[in-house]
């Protein structure tokens, strides 16, 4: 009698649409659909902005993910282990502008292994606040907030640790 009257607890979703100014879409198993508020995310989908849209992801550990206008990003390798407080990510930016934040809060209560690709350049994010954008000719990183390491195809790792460094 108490499993039907307990709560039915429902699992955070990967990632969910949290804001946004159409239009925007998601591409899913090669069907592209209009996104809204609440539509939860998934591995493998991939989010796009028209024209003077922007979009707003909170990922399931309460980071949250920007994305400019005429910007593509593909949520790859996404896992949650919600006993360990774990989220696992690779963002990899396809075109245009966005933005990694995680509140302080969120910084202390919960592990990550994230990381931002570009075409050239790969950040594995420690609790941080990046900007970034894919120019297609050319990438910009900006460290705004925390640490992160970046790797350029075929160099060393370089150490961020001083906001509003950039490469």
């Amino acid at each position: 009698l108490f499993l039907f009257a307990a709560p039915v607890v429902q699992a955070a979703p990967d990632a969910v649409v949290e804001g946004l100014q159409l239009p925007a879409w998601v591409t899913r198993d090669g069907k592209r659909q209009p996104l809204d508020v609440g539509v939860a995310l998934r591995n493998r989908d991939e989010v796009s902005t028209g024209a003077n849209s922007r979009l707003l992801l909170r990922l399931g550990d309460g980071s949250r993910v920007k994305l400019g206008e005429n910007g593509r990003l593909l949520l790859s390798d996404l896992v949650q282990r919600r006993r360990e407080n774990f989220l696992g990510a690779t963002l990899r930016v396809l075109g245009g502008a966005f933005r990694f934040t995680t509140d302080a809060a969120v910084r202390y209560r919960s592990k990550r292994d994230i990381t931002v690709q570009l075409p050239t350049l790969t950040a594995g994010i420690r609790g941080t606040d990046i900007w970034g954008k894919n120019l297609g000719d050319k990438e910009v990183l900006v460290l705004i907030e925390g640490r992160i390491s970046v790797t350029r195809a075929g160099d060393a790792p370089i150490e961020m640790k001083d906001p509003l460094t950039y490469l």
